[in-house]
């Protein structure tokens, strides 16, 4: 059993009934009042589009869908505000997800050292991170990342995020930052989560804490 099984059954364990009722209502409102912004405006976000092409995240009562459901009470329990997708470029591309957290890594770090500082471990910005691959990228991974960005604006957000790839000689088109708007967002990213009922492992979610070994 991986770290990232233990942390999310150690979770579970301690999350009252009364608690998970409070995150449905939070969902709740949450969707009503992103469909009243769509009534209002027409987003083009990348977020908003990759929603718009899911009819839905309705879950059943299988395992599979269960296990999702935790899944994502665990993270919306983190309550994010900002959706990252990081797509690194050809020569960085790979089908490893070893050699692909590696890269992640690199910038990730290069990314919280702009934003916080030389001593970021001491004041880490904890966030979810999920690998993603198939057939349009060429079975090689890219990276989703949820998170609570606390006292840090958008700009000052997206500023570190240049300063890390211009560090790393990236297009600043590696990372696209959007604040989030439903929580709906992380179904989407728990889509391609091969979840195995013998293993009950979840390689392709990245705490930082581990990515860093924090």
């Amino acid at each position: 059993m991986n770290r990232t099984t233990q942390k999310l059954l150690q979770h579970i364990r301690h999350n009252s009934q009364q608690q998970m009722h409070r995150r449905r209502q939070l969902v709740t409102e949450h969707r009503r009042n992103n469909h009243a912004r769509k009534q209002q405006y027409a987003s083009k976000s990348l977020m908003s589009d990759k929603l718009k092409s899911k009819k839905a995240y309705h879950l059943g009562n299988s395992k599979y869908d269960i296990t999702r459901r935790k899944l994502y009470n665990w993270i919306a329990s983190s309550k994010p505000t900002h959706f990252l997708t990081v797509q690194f470029p050809m020569n960085m591309k790979s089908s490893s997800l070893d050699k692909s957290k590696d890269n992640l890594r690199r910038l990730m770090a290069r990314f919280e050292q702009s934003l916080i500082g030389s001593r970021w471990t001491k004041s880490h910005l904890p966030f979810f991170a999920f690998a993603e691959k198939g057939p349009k990228d060429g079975y090689t991974y890219h990276f989703h990342i949820l998170f609570n960005a606390g006292k840090y604006s958008t700009a000052t957000l997206r500023r570190a995020l240049n300063n890390a790839c211009s560090q790393l000689f990236l297009s600043h088109k590696t990372c696209y930052l959007e604040k989030i708007e439903t929580y709906e967002i992380i179904y989407y990213c728990l889509k391609d989560i091969k979840i195995s009922n013998r293993s009950g492992s979840y390689d392709t979610i990245i705490l930082s804490s581990d990515l860093f070994d924090l």
